[in-house]
């Protein structure tokens, strides 16, 4: 009996380190370069830049697109064609811990800000006069993050599916991962085993006080209604504290926004741009 009261726990705390470590260390999914754009590096991280950027004669606007948890640069691939279809250039970096980057583990945030304003700095010093983020999910969280670290990096926000609050998404993730009631208590350990991997407090990571901070300068919020991993409420915190417009996809999933409507999600970034071009900086309250 004292062995099987030792073993399962042990168990149970070696699957949640497990789980944890998998968390941090995501598999990799490497993609060549679509037509279009360019393969270069910004320092050591691996990107994907339009051709007009890459030598240095980039449009007055340059996008700085940061994937998601699990994602990667070609989630990108459509609204870089249509961005350069109406005059736009972008920049898409294979984020912390996943694809081409050489950093070994995600950062739940502050690494991925990191990566949005050193892609920033670089599109300016290629000549860039405006520079938007635009991030999906966990991308989404950094552009807010990068946006408090360096609140002069960065002319428009734009987050799509991002967390309000990183401790929410994480309960959140962990329902998913055990559909059980109580799925996010059992997990807990999880929790604790990623923060001390990571050195990163989950519940310090609050895009949320980022947005309240940016509140009153450009930035536009995207989520999908029938998202359940990143609920709606996440998207309209975000948009409440920054004061700025909130487009809801009808029917998208998580992460799913530019695939369920590609022309309407293009339609709102370009609109979004033209309104910081025309130097509007209130850009109303409301988004059709």
């Amino acid at each position: 009996m004292v062995p099987v009261l030792i073993g399962v726990p042990a168990v149970y705390l070696a699957v949640c380190g497990r789980l944890a470590w998998t968390y941090l260390h995501p598999p990799r999914q490497a993609y060549d370069a679509p037509e279009g754009v360019v393969e270069t590096t910004v320092g050591e991280i691996p990107v994907w830049a339009t051709p007009g950027l890459a030598e240095g004669h980039p449009s007055r606007v340059v996008f700085v697109l940061a994937h998601g948890y699990g994602g990667r640069r070609a989630t990108w691939n459509g609204l870089i064609d249509d961005l350069q279809q109406v005059g736009f250039d972008a920049i898409a970096p294979s984020m912390p811990g996943q694809n081409a980057n050489p950093e070994p583990t995600v950062g739940f945030g502050p690494k991925e800000a990191r990566t949005v304003l050193d892609c920033a700095a670089w599109a300016r010093a290629q000549g860039a006069e405006k520079v938007v983020g635009l991030g999906v999910s966990l991308g989404g969280a950094a552009v807010w993050l990068a946006s408090a670290e360096a609140p002069d990096a960065l002319d428009g926000v734009i987050s799509d599916a991002a967390f309000a609050q990183f401790d929410e998404a994480m309960d959140r993730l962990l329902s998913y991962k055990l559909p059980l009631p109580g799925g996010a208590t059992l997990l807990r350990p999880v929790v604790w085993f990623a923060r001390m991997m990571s050195g990163v407090d989950p519940q310090a990571i609050r895009p949320v006080d980022a947005a309240a901070k940016w509140r009153g300068r450009p930035a536009l919020v995207i989520q999908g209604t029938a998202d359940e991993l990143i609920l709606p409420s996440h998207g309209e915190r975000l948009a409440t504290a920054a004061d700025c417009p909130l487009w809801f996809v009808e029917g998208a999933g998580h992460a799913e926004d530019y695939p369920t409507d590609p022309n309407g999600y293009a339609a709102h970034v370009v609109a979004f741009v033209l309104r910081l071009l025309a130097d509007d900086t209130t850009l109303g309250k409301t988004a059709s």
